[in-house]
């Protein structure tokens, strides 16, 4: 009989039962490693993932969610809603100052079946600011505005991006939209029309001008490419890196909310027959009786111990939380976040990122003025075709743009009227006080220089009553010195 040859044991792998054991583990460990942190998580392949991935990071990144703040209030900064007719713009601003329309007037509780009657409390103007906000914050999170509105409700809205299915292959726009509205819903919205009844039954629709439905797109991605993915896709790693520093360190300094106080009693044997053993002179007979003096302790303790007991306090080393961990990551964070982020961190006055600022946002201003002026002047239906118009006045310094008024304005090619608006003034309302200063009579008390004692008999910042009618006296008597005719004296002013 043949014998049996013994199994070669391979050194890569172990075919015990232990052995699968373990390397199923770590195939699985590995697996979920990479495809919960950096494939799925920092780099999903799916775009609507990405898209609330960007969400996702809208919601938990302190810098993302102030940094997109600061650029919509800079981007959108003296935003005004001007008539393209200047004749018609008393006629808009009376619409703006109306209510809304209410597009459902009813509702029913699903629960109790009470008839709610429903009402808006909001004016055009609030209505419409809405939009404009809305659509900064999709475009500068997504790089795309996806709007709807429809032909019997004077209203617009942006849809969840991350609802939608977008494409324009060859031009041609198709719009889909996972509304997200219940059974009972549904019913009660449409309850006279059964025909969009059944459309919206359906979790998600295809929106269709046959039925009164339009949208409009706006994007960055080129035509045929969709809505693109989002320039925020970029920095999903870093916010990741962020996140991960954020929750160790929110975990070590958990750490710090236990104070722990330490007896080492005994001492370590190094050497001789005993190193390394037990017998180092402490036992739980000592160990109770130490913590019996100190237990319910606090304050100041006055104790006596032998030269085996040591007391010590524990405590998470502080140099882990030192501000070197996030320079590298700041530093990135404000690369991406381009001159807004470099006027952050600037320590002195630098003009120069104002005006790359400015080229930016004027680009950015014209897209979003003609995308969202064909849309309030279609779904809203006010009484005349709108345009929208910011400020420039947020992208120059102060001091800088008060100099340049100031040599426009003595030169003569700037008028008083606009020189008035760029520092942020209202031009006709001005003109009207001017005109009421020069009609008072009082106007000159009103507007005497306090700190100037030669325009009026009260003292000024920092002057007395004595200090003034000494002058006064002066002045007079030096008048009467400087008499034609008579010689100069010692008081004469010539």
């Amino acid at each position: 009989m043949a014998a049996r040859k013994k199994p070669v044991k391979s050194l890569f792998k172990d075919d015990t039962e232990r052995g699968r054991a373990l390397h199923a583990t770590t195939a699985n460990l590995a697996t979920a490693f990479k495809y919960t942190t950096q494939e799925a998580v920092d780099r999903p392949t799916d775009l609507n993932e990405a898209y609330r991935r960007a969400r996702y990071w809208f919601k938990e990144s302190s810098f993302l969610r102030g940094f997109l703040k600061l650029k919509k209030s800079i981007y959108n900064y003296g935003i005004e809603i001007k008539a393209i007719d200047p004749a018609q713009q008393t006629a808009l601003e009376l619409w703006l100052a109306e209510k809304a329309e209410v597009g459902v007037k009813q509702w029913i509780d699903p629960t109790t079946r009470e008839v709610i009657e429903l009402e808006n409390n909001q004016t055009n103007l609030e209505v419409v600011s809405k939009l404009i906000e809305d659509s900064w914050t999709s475009f500068f999170l997504f790089d795309v505005v996806p709007t709807m509105w429809q032909d019997d409700r004077h209203f617009a809205f942006v849809l969840p991006i991350e609802r939608t299915v977008y494409t324009d292959t060859f031009g041609v726009e198709i719009l889909k939209y996972i509304h997200g509205l219940s059974r009972k819903d549904v019913e009660q919205i449409f309850a006279e029309d059964p025909e969009q009844k059944k459309r919206f039954l359906l979790p998600q629709i295809i929106l269709n001008v046959a039925f009164h439905e339009h949208f409009k797109v706006l994007k960055l991605a080129a035509l045929g490419d969709g809505y693109g993915w989002p320039s925020i896709y970029s920095l999903f790693r870093l916010l990741g890196e962020v996140e991960s520093k954020e929750i160790g360190f929110s975990r070590a300094s958990f750490l710090l909310r236990l104070m722990v106080r330490q007896h080492k009693l005994g001492h370590d044997i190094k050497q001789g027959p005993h190193a390394g053993k037990a017998t180092h002179m402490w036992n739980k007979t000592w160990g109770n009786s130490v913590l019996r003096q100190f237990e319910d302790k606090e304050g100041f303790i006055d104790v006596a111990t032998r030269h085996d007991h040591l007391i010590e306090y524990p405590f998470p080393d502080l140099k882990r939380f030192d501000r070197l961990a996030w320079e590298g990551t700041n530093e990135r964070l404000v690369d991406w976040a381009g001159p807004i982020g470099r006027m952050l961190v600037a320590k002195g006055v630098a003009p120069y990122l104002g005006v790359l600022l400015k080229a930016l946002a004027l680009e950015d201003r014209a897209k979003m003025g003609n995308y969202l002026s064909t849309i309030i002047t279609d779904a809203f239906q006010p009484p005349t075709p709108v345009r929208l118009q910011w400020s420039n006045l947020i992208f120059t310094e102060s001091r800088l743009l008060l100099e340049a008024i100031r040599f426009a304005v003595t030169q003569g090619f700037l008028s008083t009227t606009t020189s008035k608006e760029e520092l942020g003034f209202n031009a006709e309302k001005e003109e009207m006080l001017k005109l009421d200063e020069a009609n008072d009579s009082e106007a000159g008390k009103k507007n005497r220089p306090i700190w100037d004692p030669s325009h009026g008999i009260s003292p000024a910042l920092g002057e007395t009553a004595a200090t003034m009618a000494k002058e006064a006296a002066a002045a007079k008597g030096a008048a009467v010195d400087s008499k034609p005719g008579k010689p100069a004296g010692t008081q004469d002013a010539s």
